[in-house]
């Protein structure tokens, strides 16, 4: 019967070792998916945001090239204008001669 405890002692304790060992297996790897969801989370985050200040940097930069077209589409019909009033005024205008 002693030797029945001890033998009965001994497999308790092996089973709560091995319990621990797995409880601390179970453990770890929680934490391990915990730190690599919260490594893809931030790297994630920062990748959104790039994406955002890329996308709005661009959006500037077109914004700009199409103001600056506008710009120079609207100079040039100016010069135009300018040009042809120029001609017209040059065209209405008799000529003078020295006699």
């Amino acid at each position: 019967m002693t030797r029945s405890l001890t033998h009965r002692a001994e497999k308790a304790g092996e089973d709560t070792a091995n319990c621990a060992k797995t409880g601390t297996r179970r453990v770890r790897n929680r934490l391990q998916t915990d730190e690599d969801l919260r490594r893809n989370l931030i790297i994630g985050g920062i990748v959104a945001l790039g994406t955002a200040a890329v996308g709005t940097l661009g959006w500037f930069i077109f914004k700009r090239r199409d103001d600056i077209k506008k710009s120079l589409k609207d100079a040039k019909h100016k010069i135009q204008e300018k040009i042809e009033h120029h001609k017209d005024k040059a065209h209405d205008k008799p000529a003078t001669g020295h006699a």
